[in-house]
């Protein structure tokens, strides 16, 4: 599987977007959507705890998984070779105890672009009939903190108690959500901006949430 994480970094190409010059201003990503996409997370966090690794690959963003899924045969065979290796994982020794959300406190607007005029429910529609249309940024992004106690057999086949801290990047349509994933270990600034060109070209200024894993001592 870890062989598989890294080809993935270094393939992963750009998306269909096509960036335009310049920036366009984004809007704070305001706290109830930040903590919808915590709790969408945390059902995540849930199945994947489950062991239900099938809603976990189900969950994957689309976009993500096209660009990424190319050298692997497409994204059918790509989801299909994820979720049999994560079904492996209890007989490689692994076994996940619990996973649990932290607040967000960093988001983003993202995914600018032409889209329909909303009103009332509606859409409002031009002196043709048509669908008038606007640009704006289509697409919430949130970085979700995330902390998994996980037994990994050692060696010498004892099992060892590890505290791995991470994040999960949910993204969804603002107008009717509908919440997938990123797994932010496995992501660098270049290649999410890739997918999503409008995001900063400074990496500091993206501020990913820590990712680290901390043995717990018996």
């Amino acid at each position: 599987m870890r062989f598989l994480l890294l080809l993935i970094l270094v393939v992963l190409p750009a998306s269909a977007q096509n960036p335009v010059a310049g920036i366009p201003p984004r809007q704070l990503v305001p706290l109830e959507v930040m903590e919808r996409a915590r709790m969408a997370t945390q059902v995540l966090m849930d199945e994947t705890v489950r062991g239900n690794f099938k809603v976990v690959v189900d969950r994957m963003h689309p976009e993500f998984v096209e660009a990424i899924a190319r050298p692997f045969g497409g994204p059918a065979k790509f989801k299909v070779d994820m979720l049999k290796m994560m079904n492996q994982m209890g007989g490689n020794g692994i076994a996940i105890q619990a996973g649990i959300t932290q607040a967000p406190d960093v988001a983003f607007e993202v995914d600018w672009g032409a889209q329909d005029v909303w009103e009332n429910g509606q859409p409002v529609l031009d002196a043709d009939g048509k669908p008038k249309q606007e640009f704006a940024y289509r697409q919430w992004m949130v970085y979700v903190p995330t902390v998994m106690d996980v037994f990994i057999k050692s060696e010498n086949g004892e099992l060892e108690k590890w505290r791995k801290t991470s994040f999960q990047i949910a993204i969804s349509p603002k107008r009717i959500e509908d919440w997938t994933f990123i797994d932010g270990s496995t992501v660098t600034p270049i290649q999410l901006r890739k997918v999503f060109p409008f995001l900063p070209k400074d990496a500091g200024k993206l501020k990913f949430p820590e990712v680290g894993r901390q043995k717990i001592l018996n």
